[in-house]
């Protein structure tokens, strides 16, 4: 199969572009990346592993934010696009071994990284990856290959290595994630880790979202042109507050995948987001899982109360 053959299979398949990049490529980056905690079990040498391995095929879905919700919970709409890339990427592979070749969809090798050492992409102030017509707005999938196609692959000293650096996204950061020499993961919103309560102060700044933090997206001049859509109707339903305090989270699994619908996970922020609403209707049950027992619910349902009944509390 030639490139254009598999191009046209991915755009057959619901993504929006395809590009390919020699695992060779991954070397530079496993060497600069040797010390970073969130590289940590993305390290493998990919030709003892994958011997017959020739390239990545890195698929992009591209995806448009959600208009806001006052009010509502909502969430990034990053994570159904992902989930949707996420099972594409699968049809994919399964032609490609229709067809007698060799495919490993959802291999350990890290994703960003790919895009940018194939010479399409780049690094933004935010840390995410950047895409010409795609702004940061997109899901990437990954596809190891025995197919030869690298001859879209452009020079090592082409790559580009950053934005522009203007500042907006840096300005619009509420904490203080994103800094000169890069982001500080241990403040961003988005990567809070799920098994340990929020910081307090950082709980307002959830606000209503159940997923995700978009503000350095939205603020971004190269997100300009994504436009804005209506969170689909079931998936609004399938946010109801009420329904995810009670611990009702199976209708997310469609959008979000199993990893990301965990019950006590999404319980924890649906407390918070239940306190920023100042949710009185939501009091029984937030009185209720304070006495949880998974502690970070506890934590984040008795901070709920509290600001909800605070005389000097104001909606977040």
């Amino acid at each position: 199969m030639t490139h254009l053959d598999i191009r046209d299979l991915a755009l057959q398949a619901g993504f929006d572009a395809l590009f390919a990049a020699p695992l060779s490529r991954l070397a530079r980056w496993q060497e600069a990346s040797r010390d970073v905690p969130q590289a940590r079990g993305l390290f493998y040498d990919l030709p003892h592993r994958y011997p017959r391995m020739r390239c990545a095929l890195i698929l992009i879905k591209g995806y448009k934010p959600y208009r806001a919700r006052p009010g509502l919970v909502t969430l990034s709409a990053y994570y159904p696009a992902s989930q949707t890339a996420y099972a594409k990427a699968r049809e994919v592979e399964e032609i490609l071994k229709e067809k007698g070749h060799l495919a490993l969809c959802h291999p350990p090798v890290p994703a960003k990284p790919l895009l940018v050492l194939s010479g399409k992409g780049f690094y933004g102030g935010n840390g995410l990856a950047f895409l010409e017509g795609f702004g940061s707005r997109f899901a990437i999938q990954i596809i190891l290959t025995d197919l030869p196609l690298h001859q879209n692959i452009a020079s090592e000293e082409s790559l580009p290595t950053s934005c522009r650096g203007c500042g907006i996204c840096r300005d619009a950061c509420p904490v203080g994630a994103l800094q000169e020499d890069g982001v500080n993961v241990a403040r961003c919103l988005r990567a809070l880790p799920e098994n340990r309560p929020v910081p307090e102060g950082l709980r307002p700044l959830v606000g209503n979202s159940l997923l995700g933090c978009d503000l350095c997206q939205d603020c971004c001049p190269k997100n300009h042109q994504a436009g804005k859509v209506d969170m689909p109707e079931e998936l609004s339903r399938a946010l109801d507050l009420p329904a995810l305090l009670s611990g009702s989270v199976i209708p997310l699994i469609p959008w979000l995948g199993k990893n990301y619908v965990r019950k006590k996970r999404l319980q924890a922020r649906a407390c918070l987001i239940a306190g920023n609403l100042m949710r009185r209707d939501c009091l029984e049950q937030l009185l209720e899982l304070a006495k949880d027992e998974h502690p970070v619910v506890r934590e984040h349902a008795a901070w709920a109360i509290g600001r909800i009944l605070s005389p000097t509390s104001a909606p977040g």
